[in-house]
């Protein structure tokens, strides 16, 4: 929800769409809850439903911490679910007809990006780069080696690992610098529709950490993926060459990172190391700011400013 919130507000970003996947709740609930944040933010942007179910592994979802919903714990308005087509094809007319290359961000399991490489491999120059957040280096979330977005389908991210286009990956290492607590929850706008949607989703969360580990705050983690795409200097990264492990009875899903070098393979991801905090911190609060300072129907981009950096956001 803030990512895409931070992406429709930057005014260097021109979003062309959104495709919603299975992730933390079935792509039912992804898409009707992306839909409610969009009316209330005032966003005409297109979204599309993407894929339902991971390509290969039995599917997991993260309903003992977003609820049944994805989203129980915020008020969301009524929304018509319409069908808008097929996801693969939206990213394959819009990256087709772009005079410029465009960026896939996504902040989700990679089953979309994994299925549109598959079966449009002559529009992979069209991509100026694949940024996700997904991966850890040195621990993971939903087992002691992975990540969820990666252990929701790893075949998928093996594929993308392997697809030589240009990648970035913000994993836990770099998502955990971004700690959210009760200090920057007082700094978020008290009035506005938006600002309300934020407070109401953020208090659930850190509220949820602490019963669940006993932390006082919680890590932003697919906002760190739409600030890099914003400005890329909020953090620093290297270049690494990394796997997706497919077969381990402890380490399925684990992202394998050679971080001394040793394979002697040439790197295929630029992976985010350190976060400059304040400047994250700046940057979001800047972004979700906005949206209290603008009428409703001006919120978002207009695709017709030509002199925005081109971006397809992909959930």
């Amino acid at each position: 929800m803030l990512a895409i919130l931070m992406v429709a507000a930057a005014t260097n970003i021109n979003l062309l769409g959104i495709t919603t996947v299975a992730g933390n709740s079935y792509v039912e609930n992804t898409y009707r809850n992306t839909m409610a944040v969009s009316k209330i933010a005032g966003l005409n942007i297109p979204l599309i439903k993407g894929m339902s179910k991971p390509l290969i592994r039995e599917q997991v979802v993260a309903h003992y911490f977003h609820g049944e919903s994805g989203l129980d714990h915020v008020e969301l308005p009524e929304v018509s679910l319409q069908n808008r087509g097929s996801a693969l094809e939206f990213m394959a007319k819009t990256l087709t007809s772009a005079k410029d290359k465009i960026t896939i961000l996504a902040t989700g399991p990679l089953t979309n990006v994994a299925a549109f490489l598959l079966l449009h491999p002559d529009l992979k120059e069209k991509i100026d780069s694949i940024v996700f957040m997904g991966g850890g280096l040195a621990f993971g979330n939903i087992t002691p080696t992975a990540e969820f977005n990666i252990y929701a389908d790893p075949e998928a991210a093996a594929i993308v690992l392997s697809s030589e286009v240009p990648l970035v990956m913000i994993p836990l290492d770099l998502t955990h610098q971004a700690i959210f607590t009760p200090i920057e929850h007082d700094k978020l706008p008290t009035s506005g529709a938006v600002s309300a949607m934020v407070r109401q989703c953020l208090s659930y969360v850190i509220e949820r950490e602490r019963s669940l580990y006993g932390w006082n705050g919680t890590m932003l983690h697919d906002p760190c993926a739409a600030a890099y795409v914003i400005d890329s200097k909020v953090m620093r990264c290297e270049e690494y060459r990394a796997w997706i492990e497919l077969r381990g009875e402890h380490t399925y899903g684990q992202t394998v990172v050679d971080l001394w070098r040793s394979s002697g393979e040439k790197p295929n991801v630029k992976i985010g190391k350190t976060l400059d905090k304040e400047a994250f911190f700046d940057l979001l609060f800047s972004l979700i700011n906005s949206y209290e300072q603008i009428a409703p129907k001006t919120t978002g981009l207009a695709s017709s400013r030509e002199d925005r950096q081109q971006e397809v956001a992909d959930g």
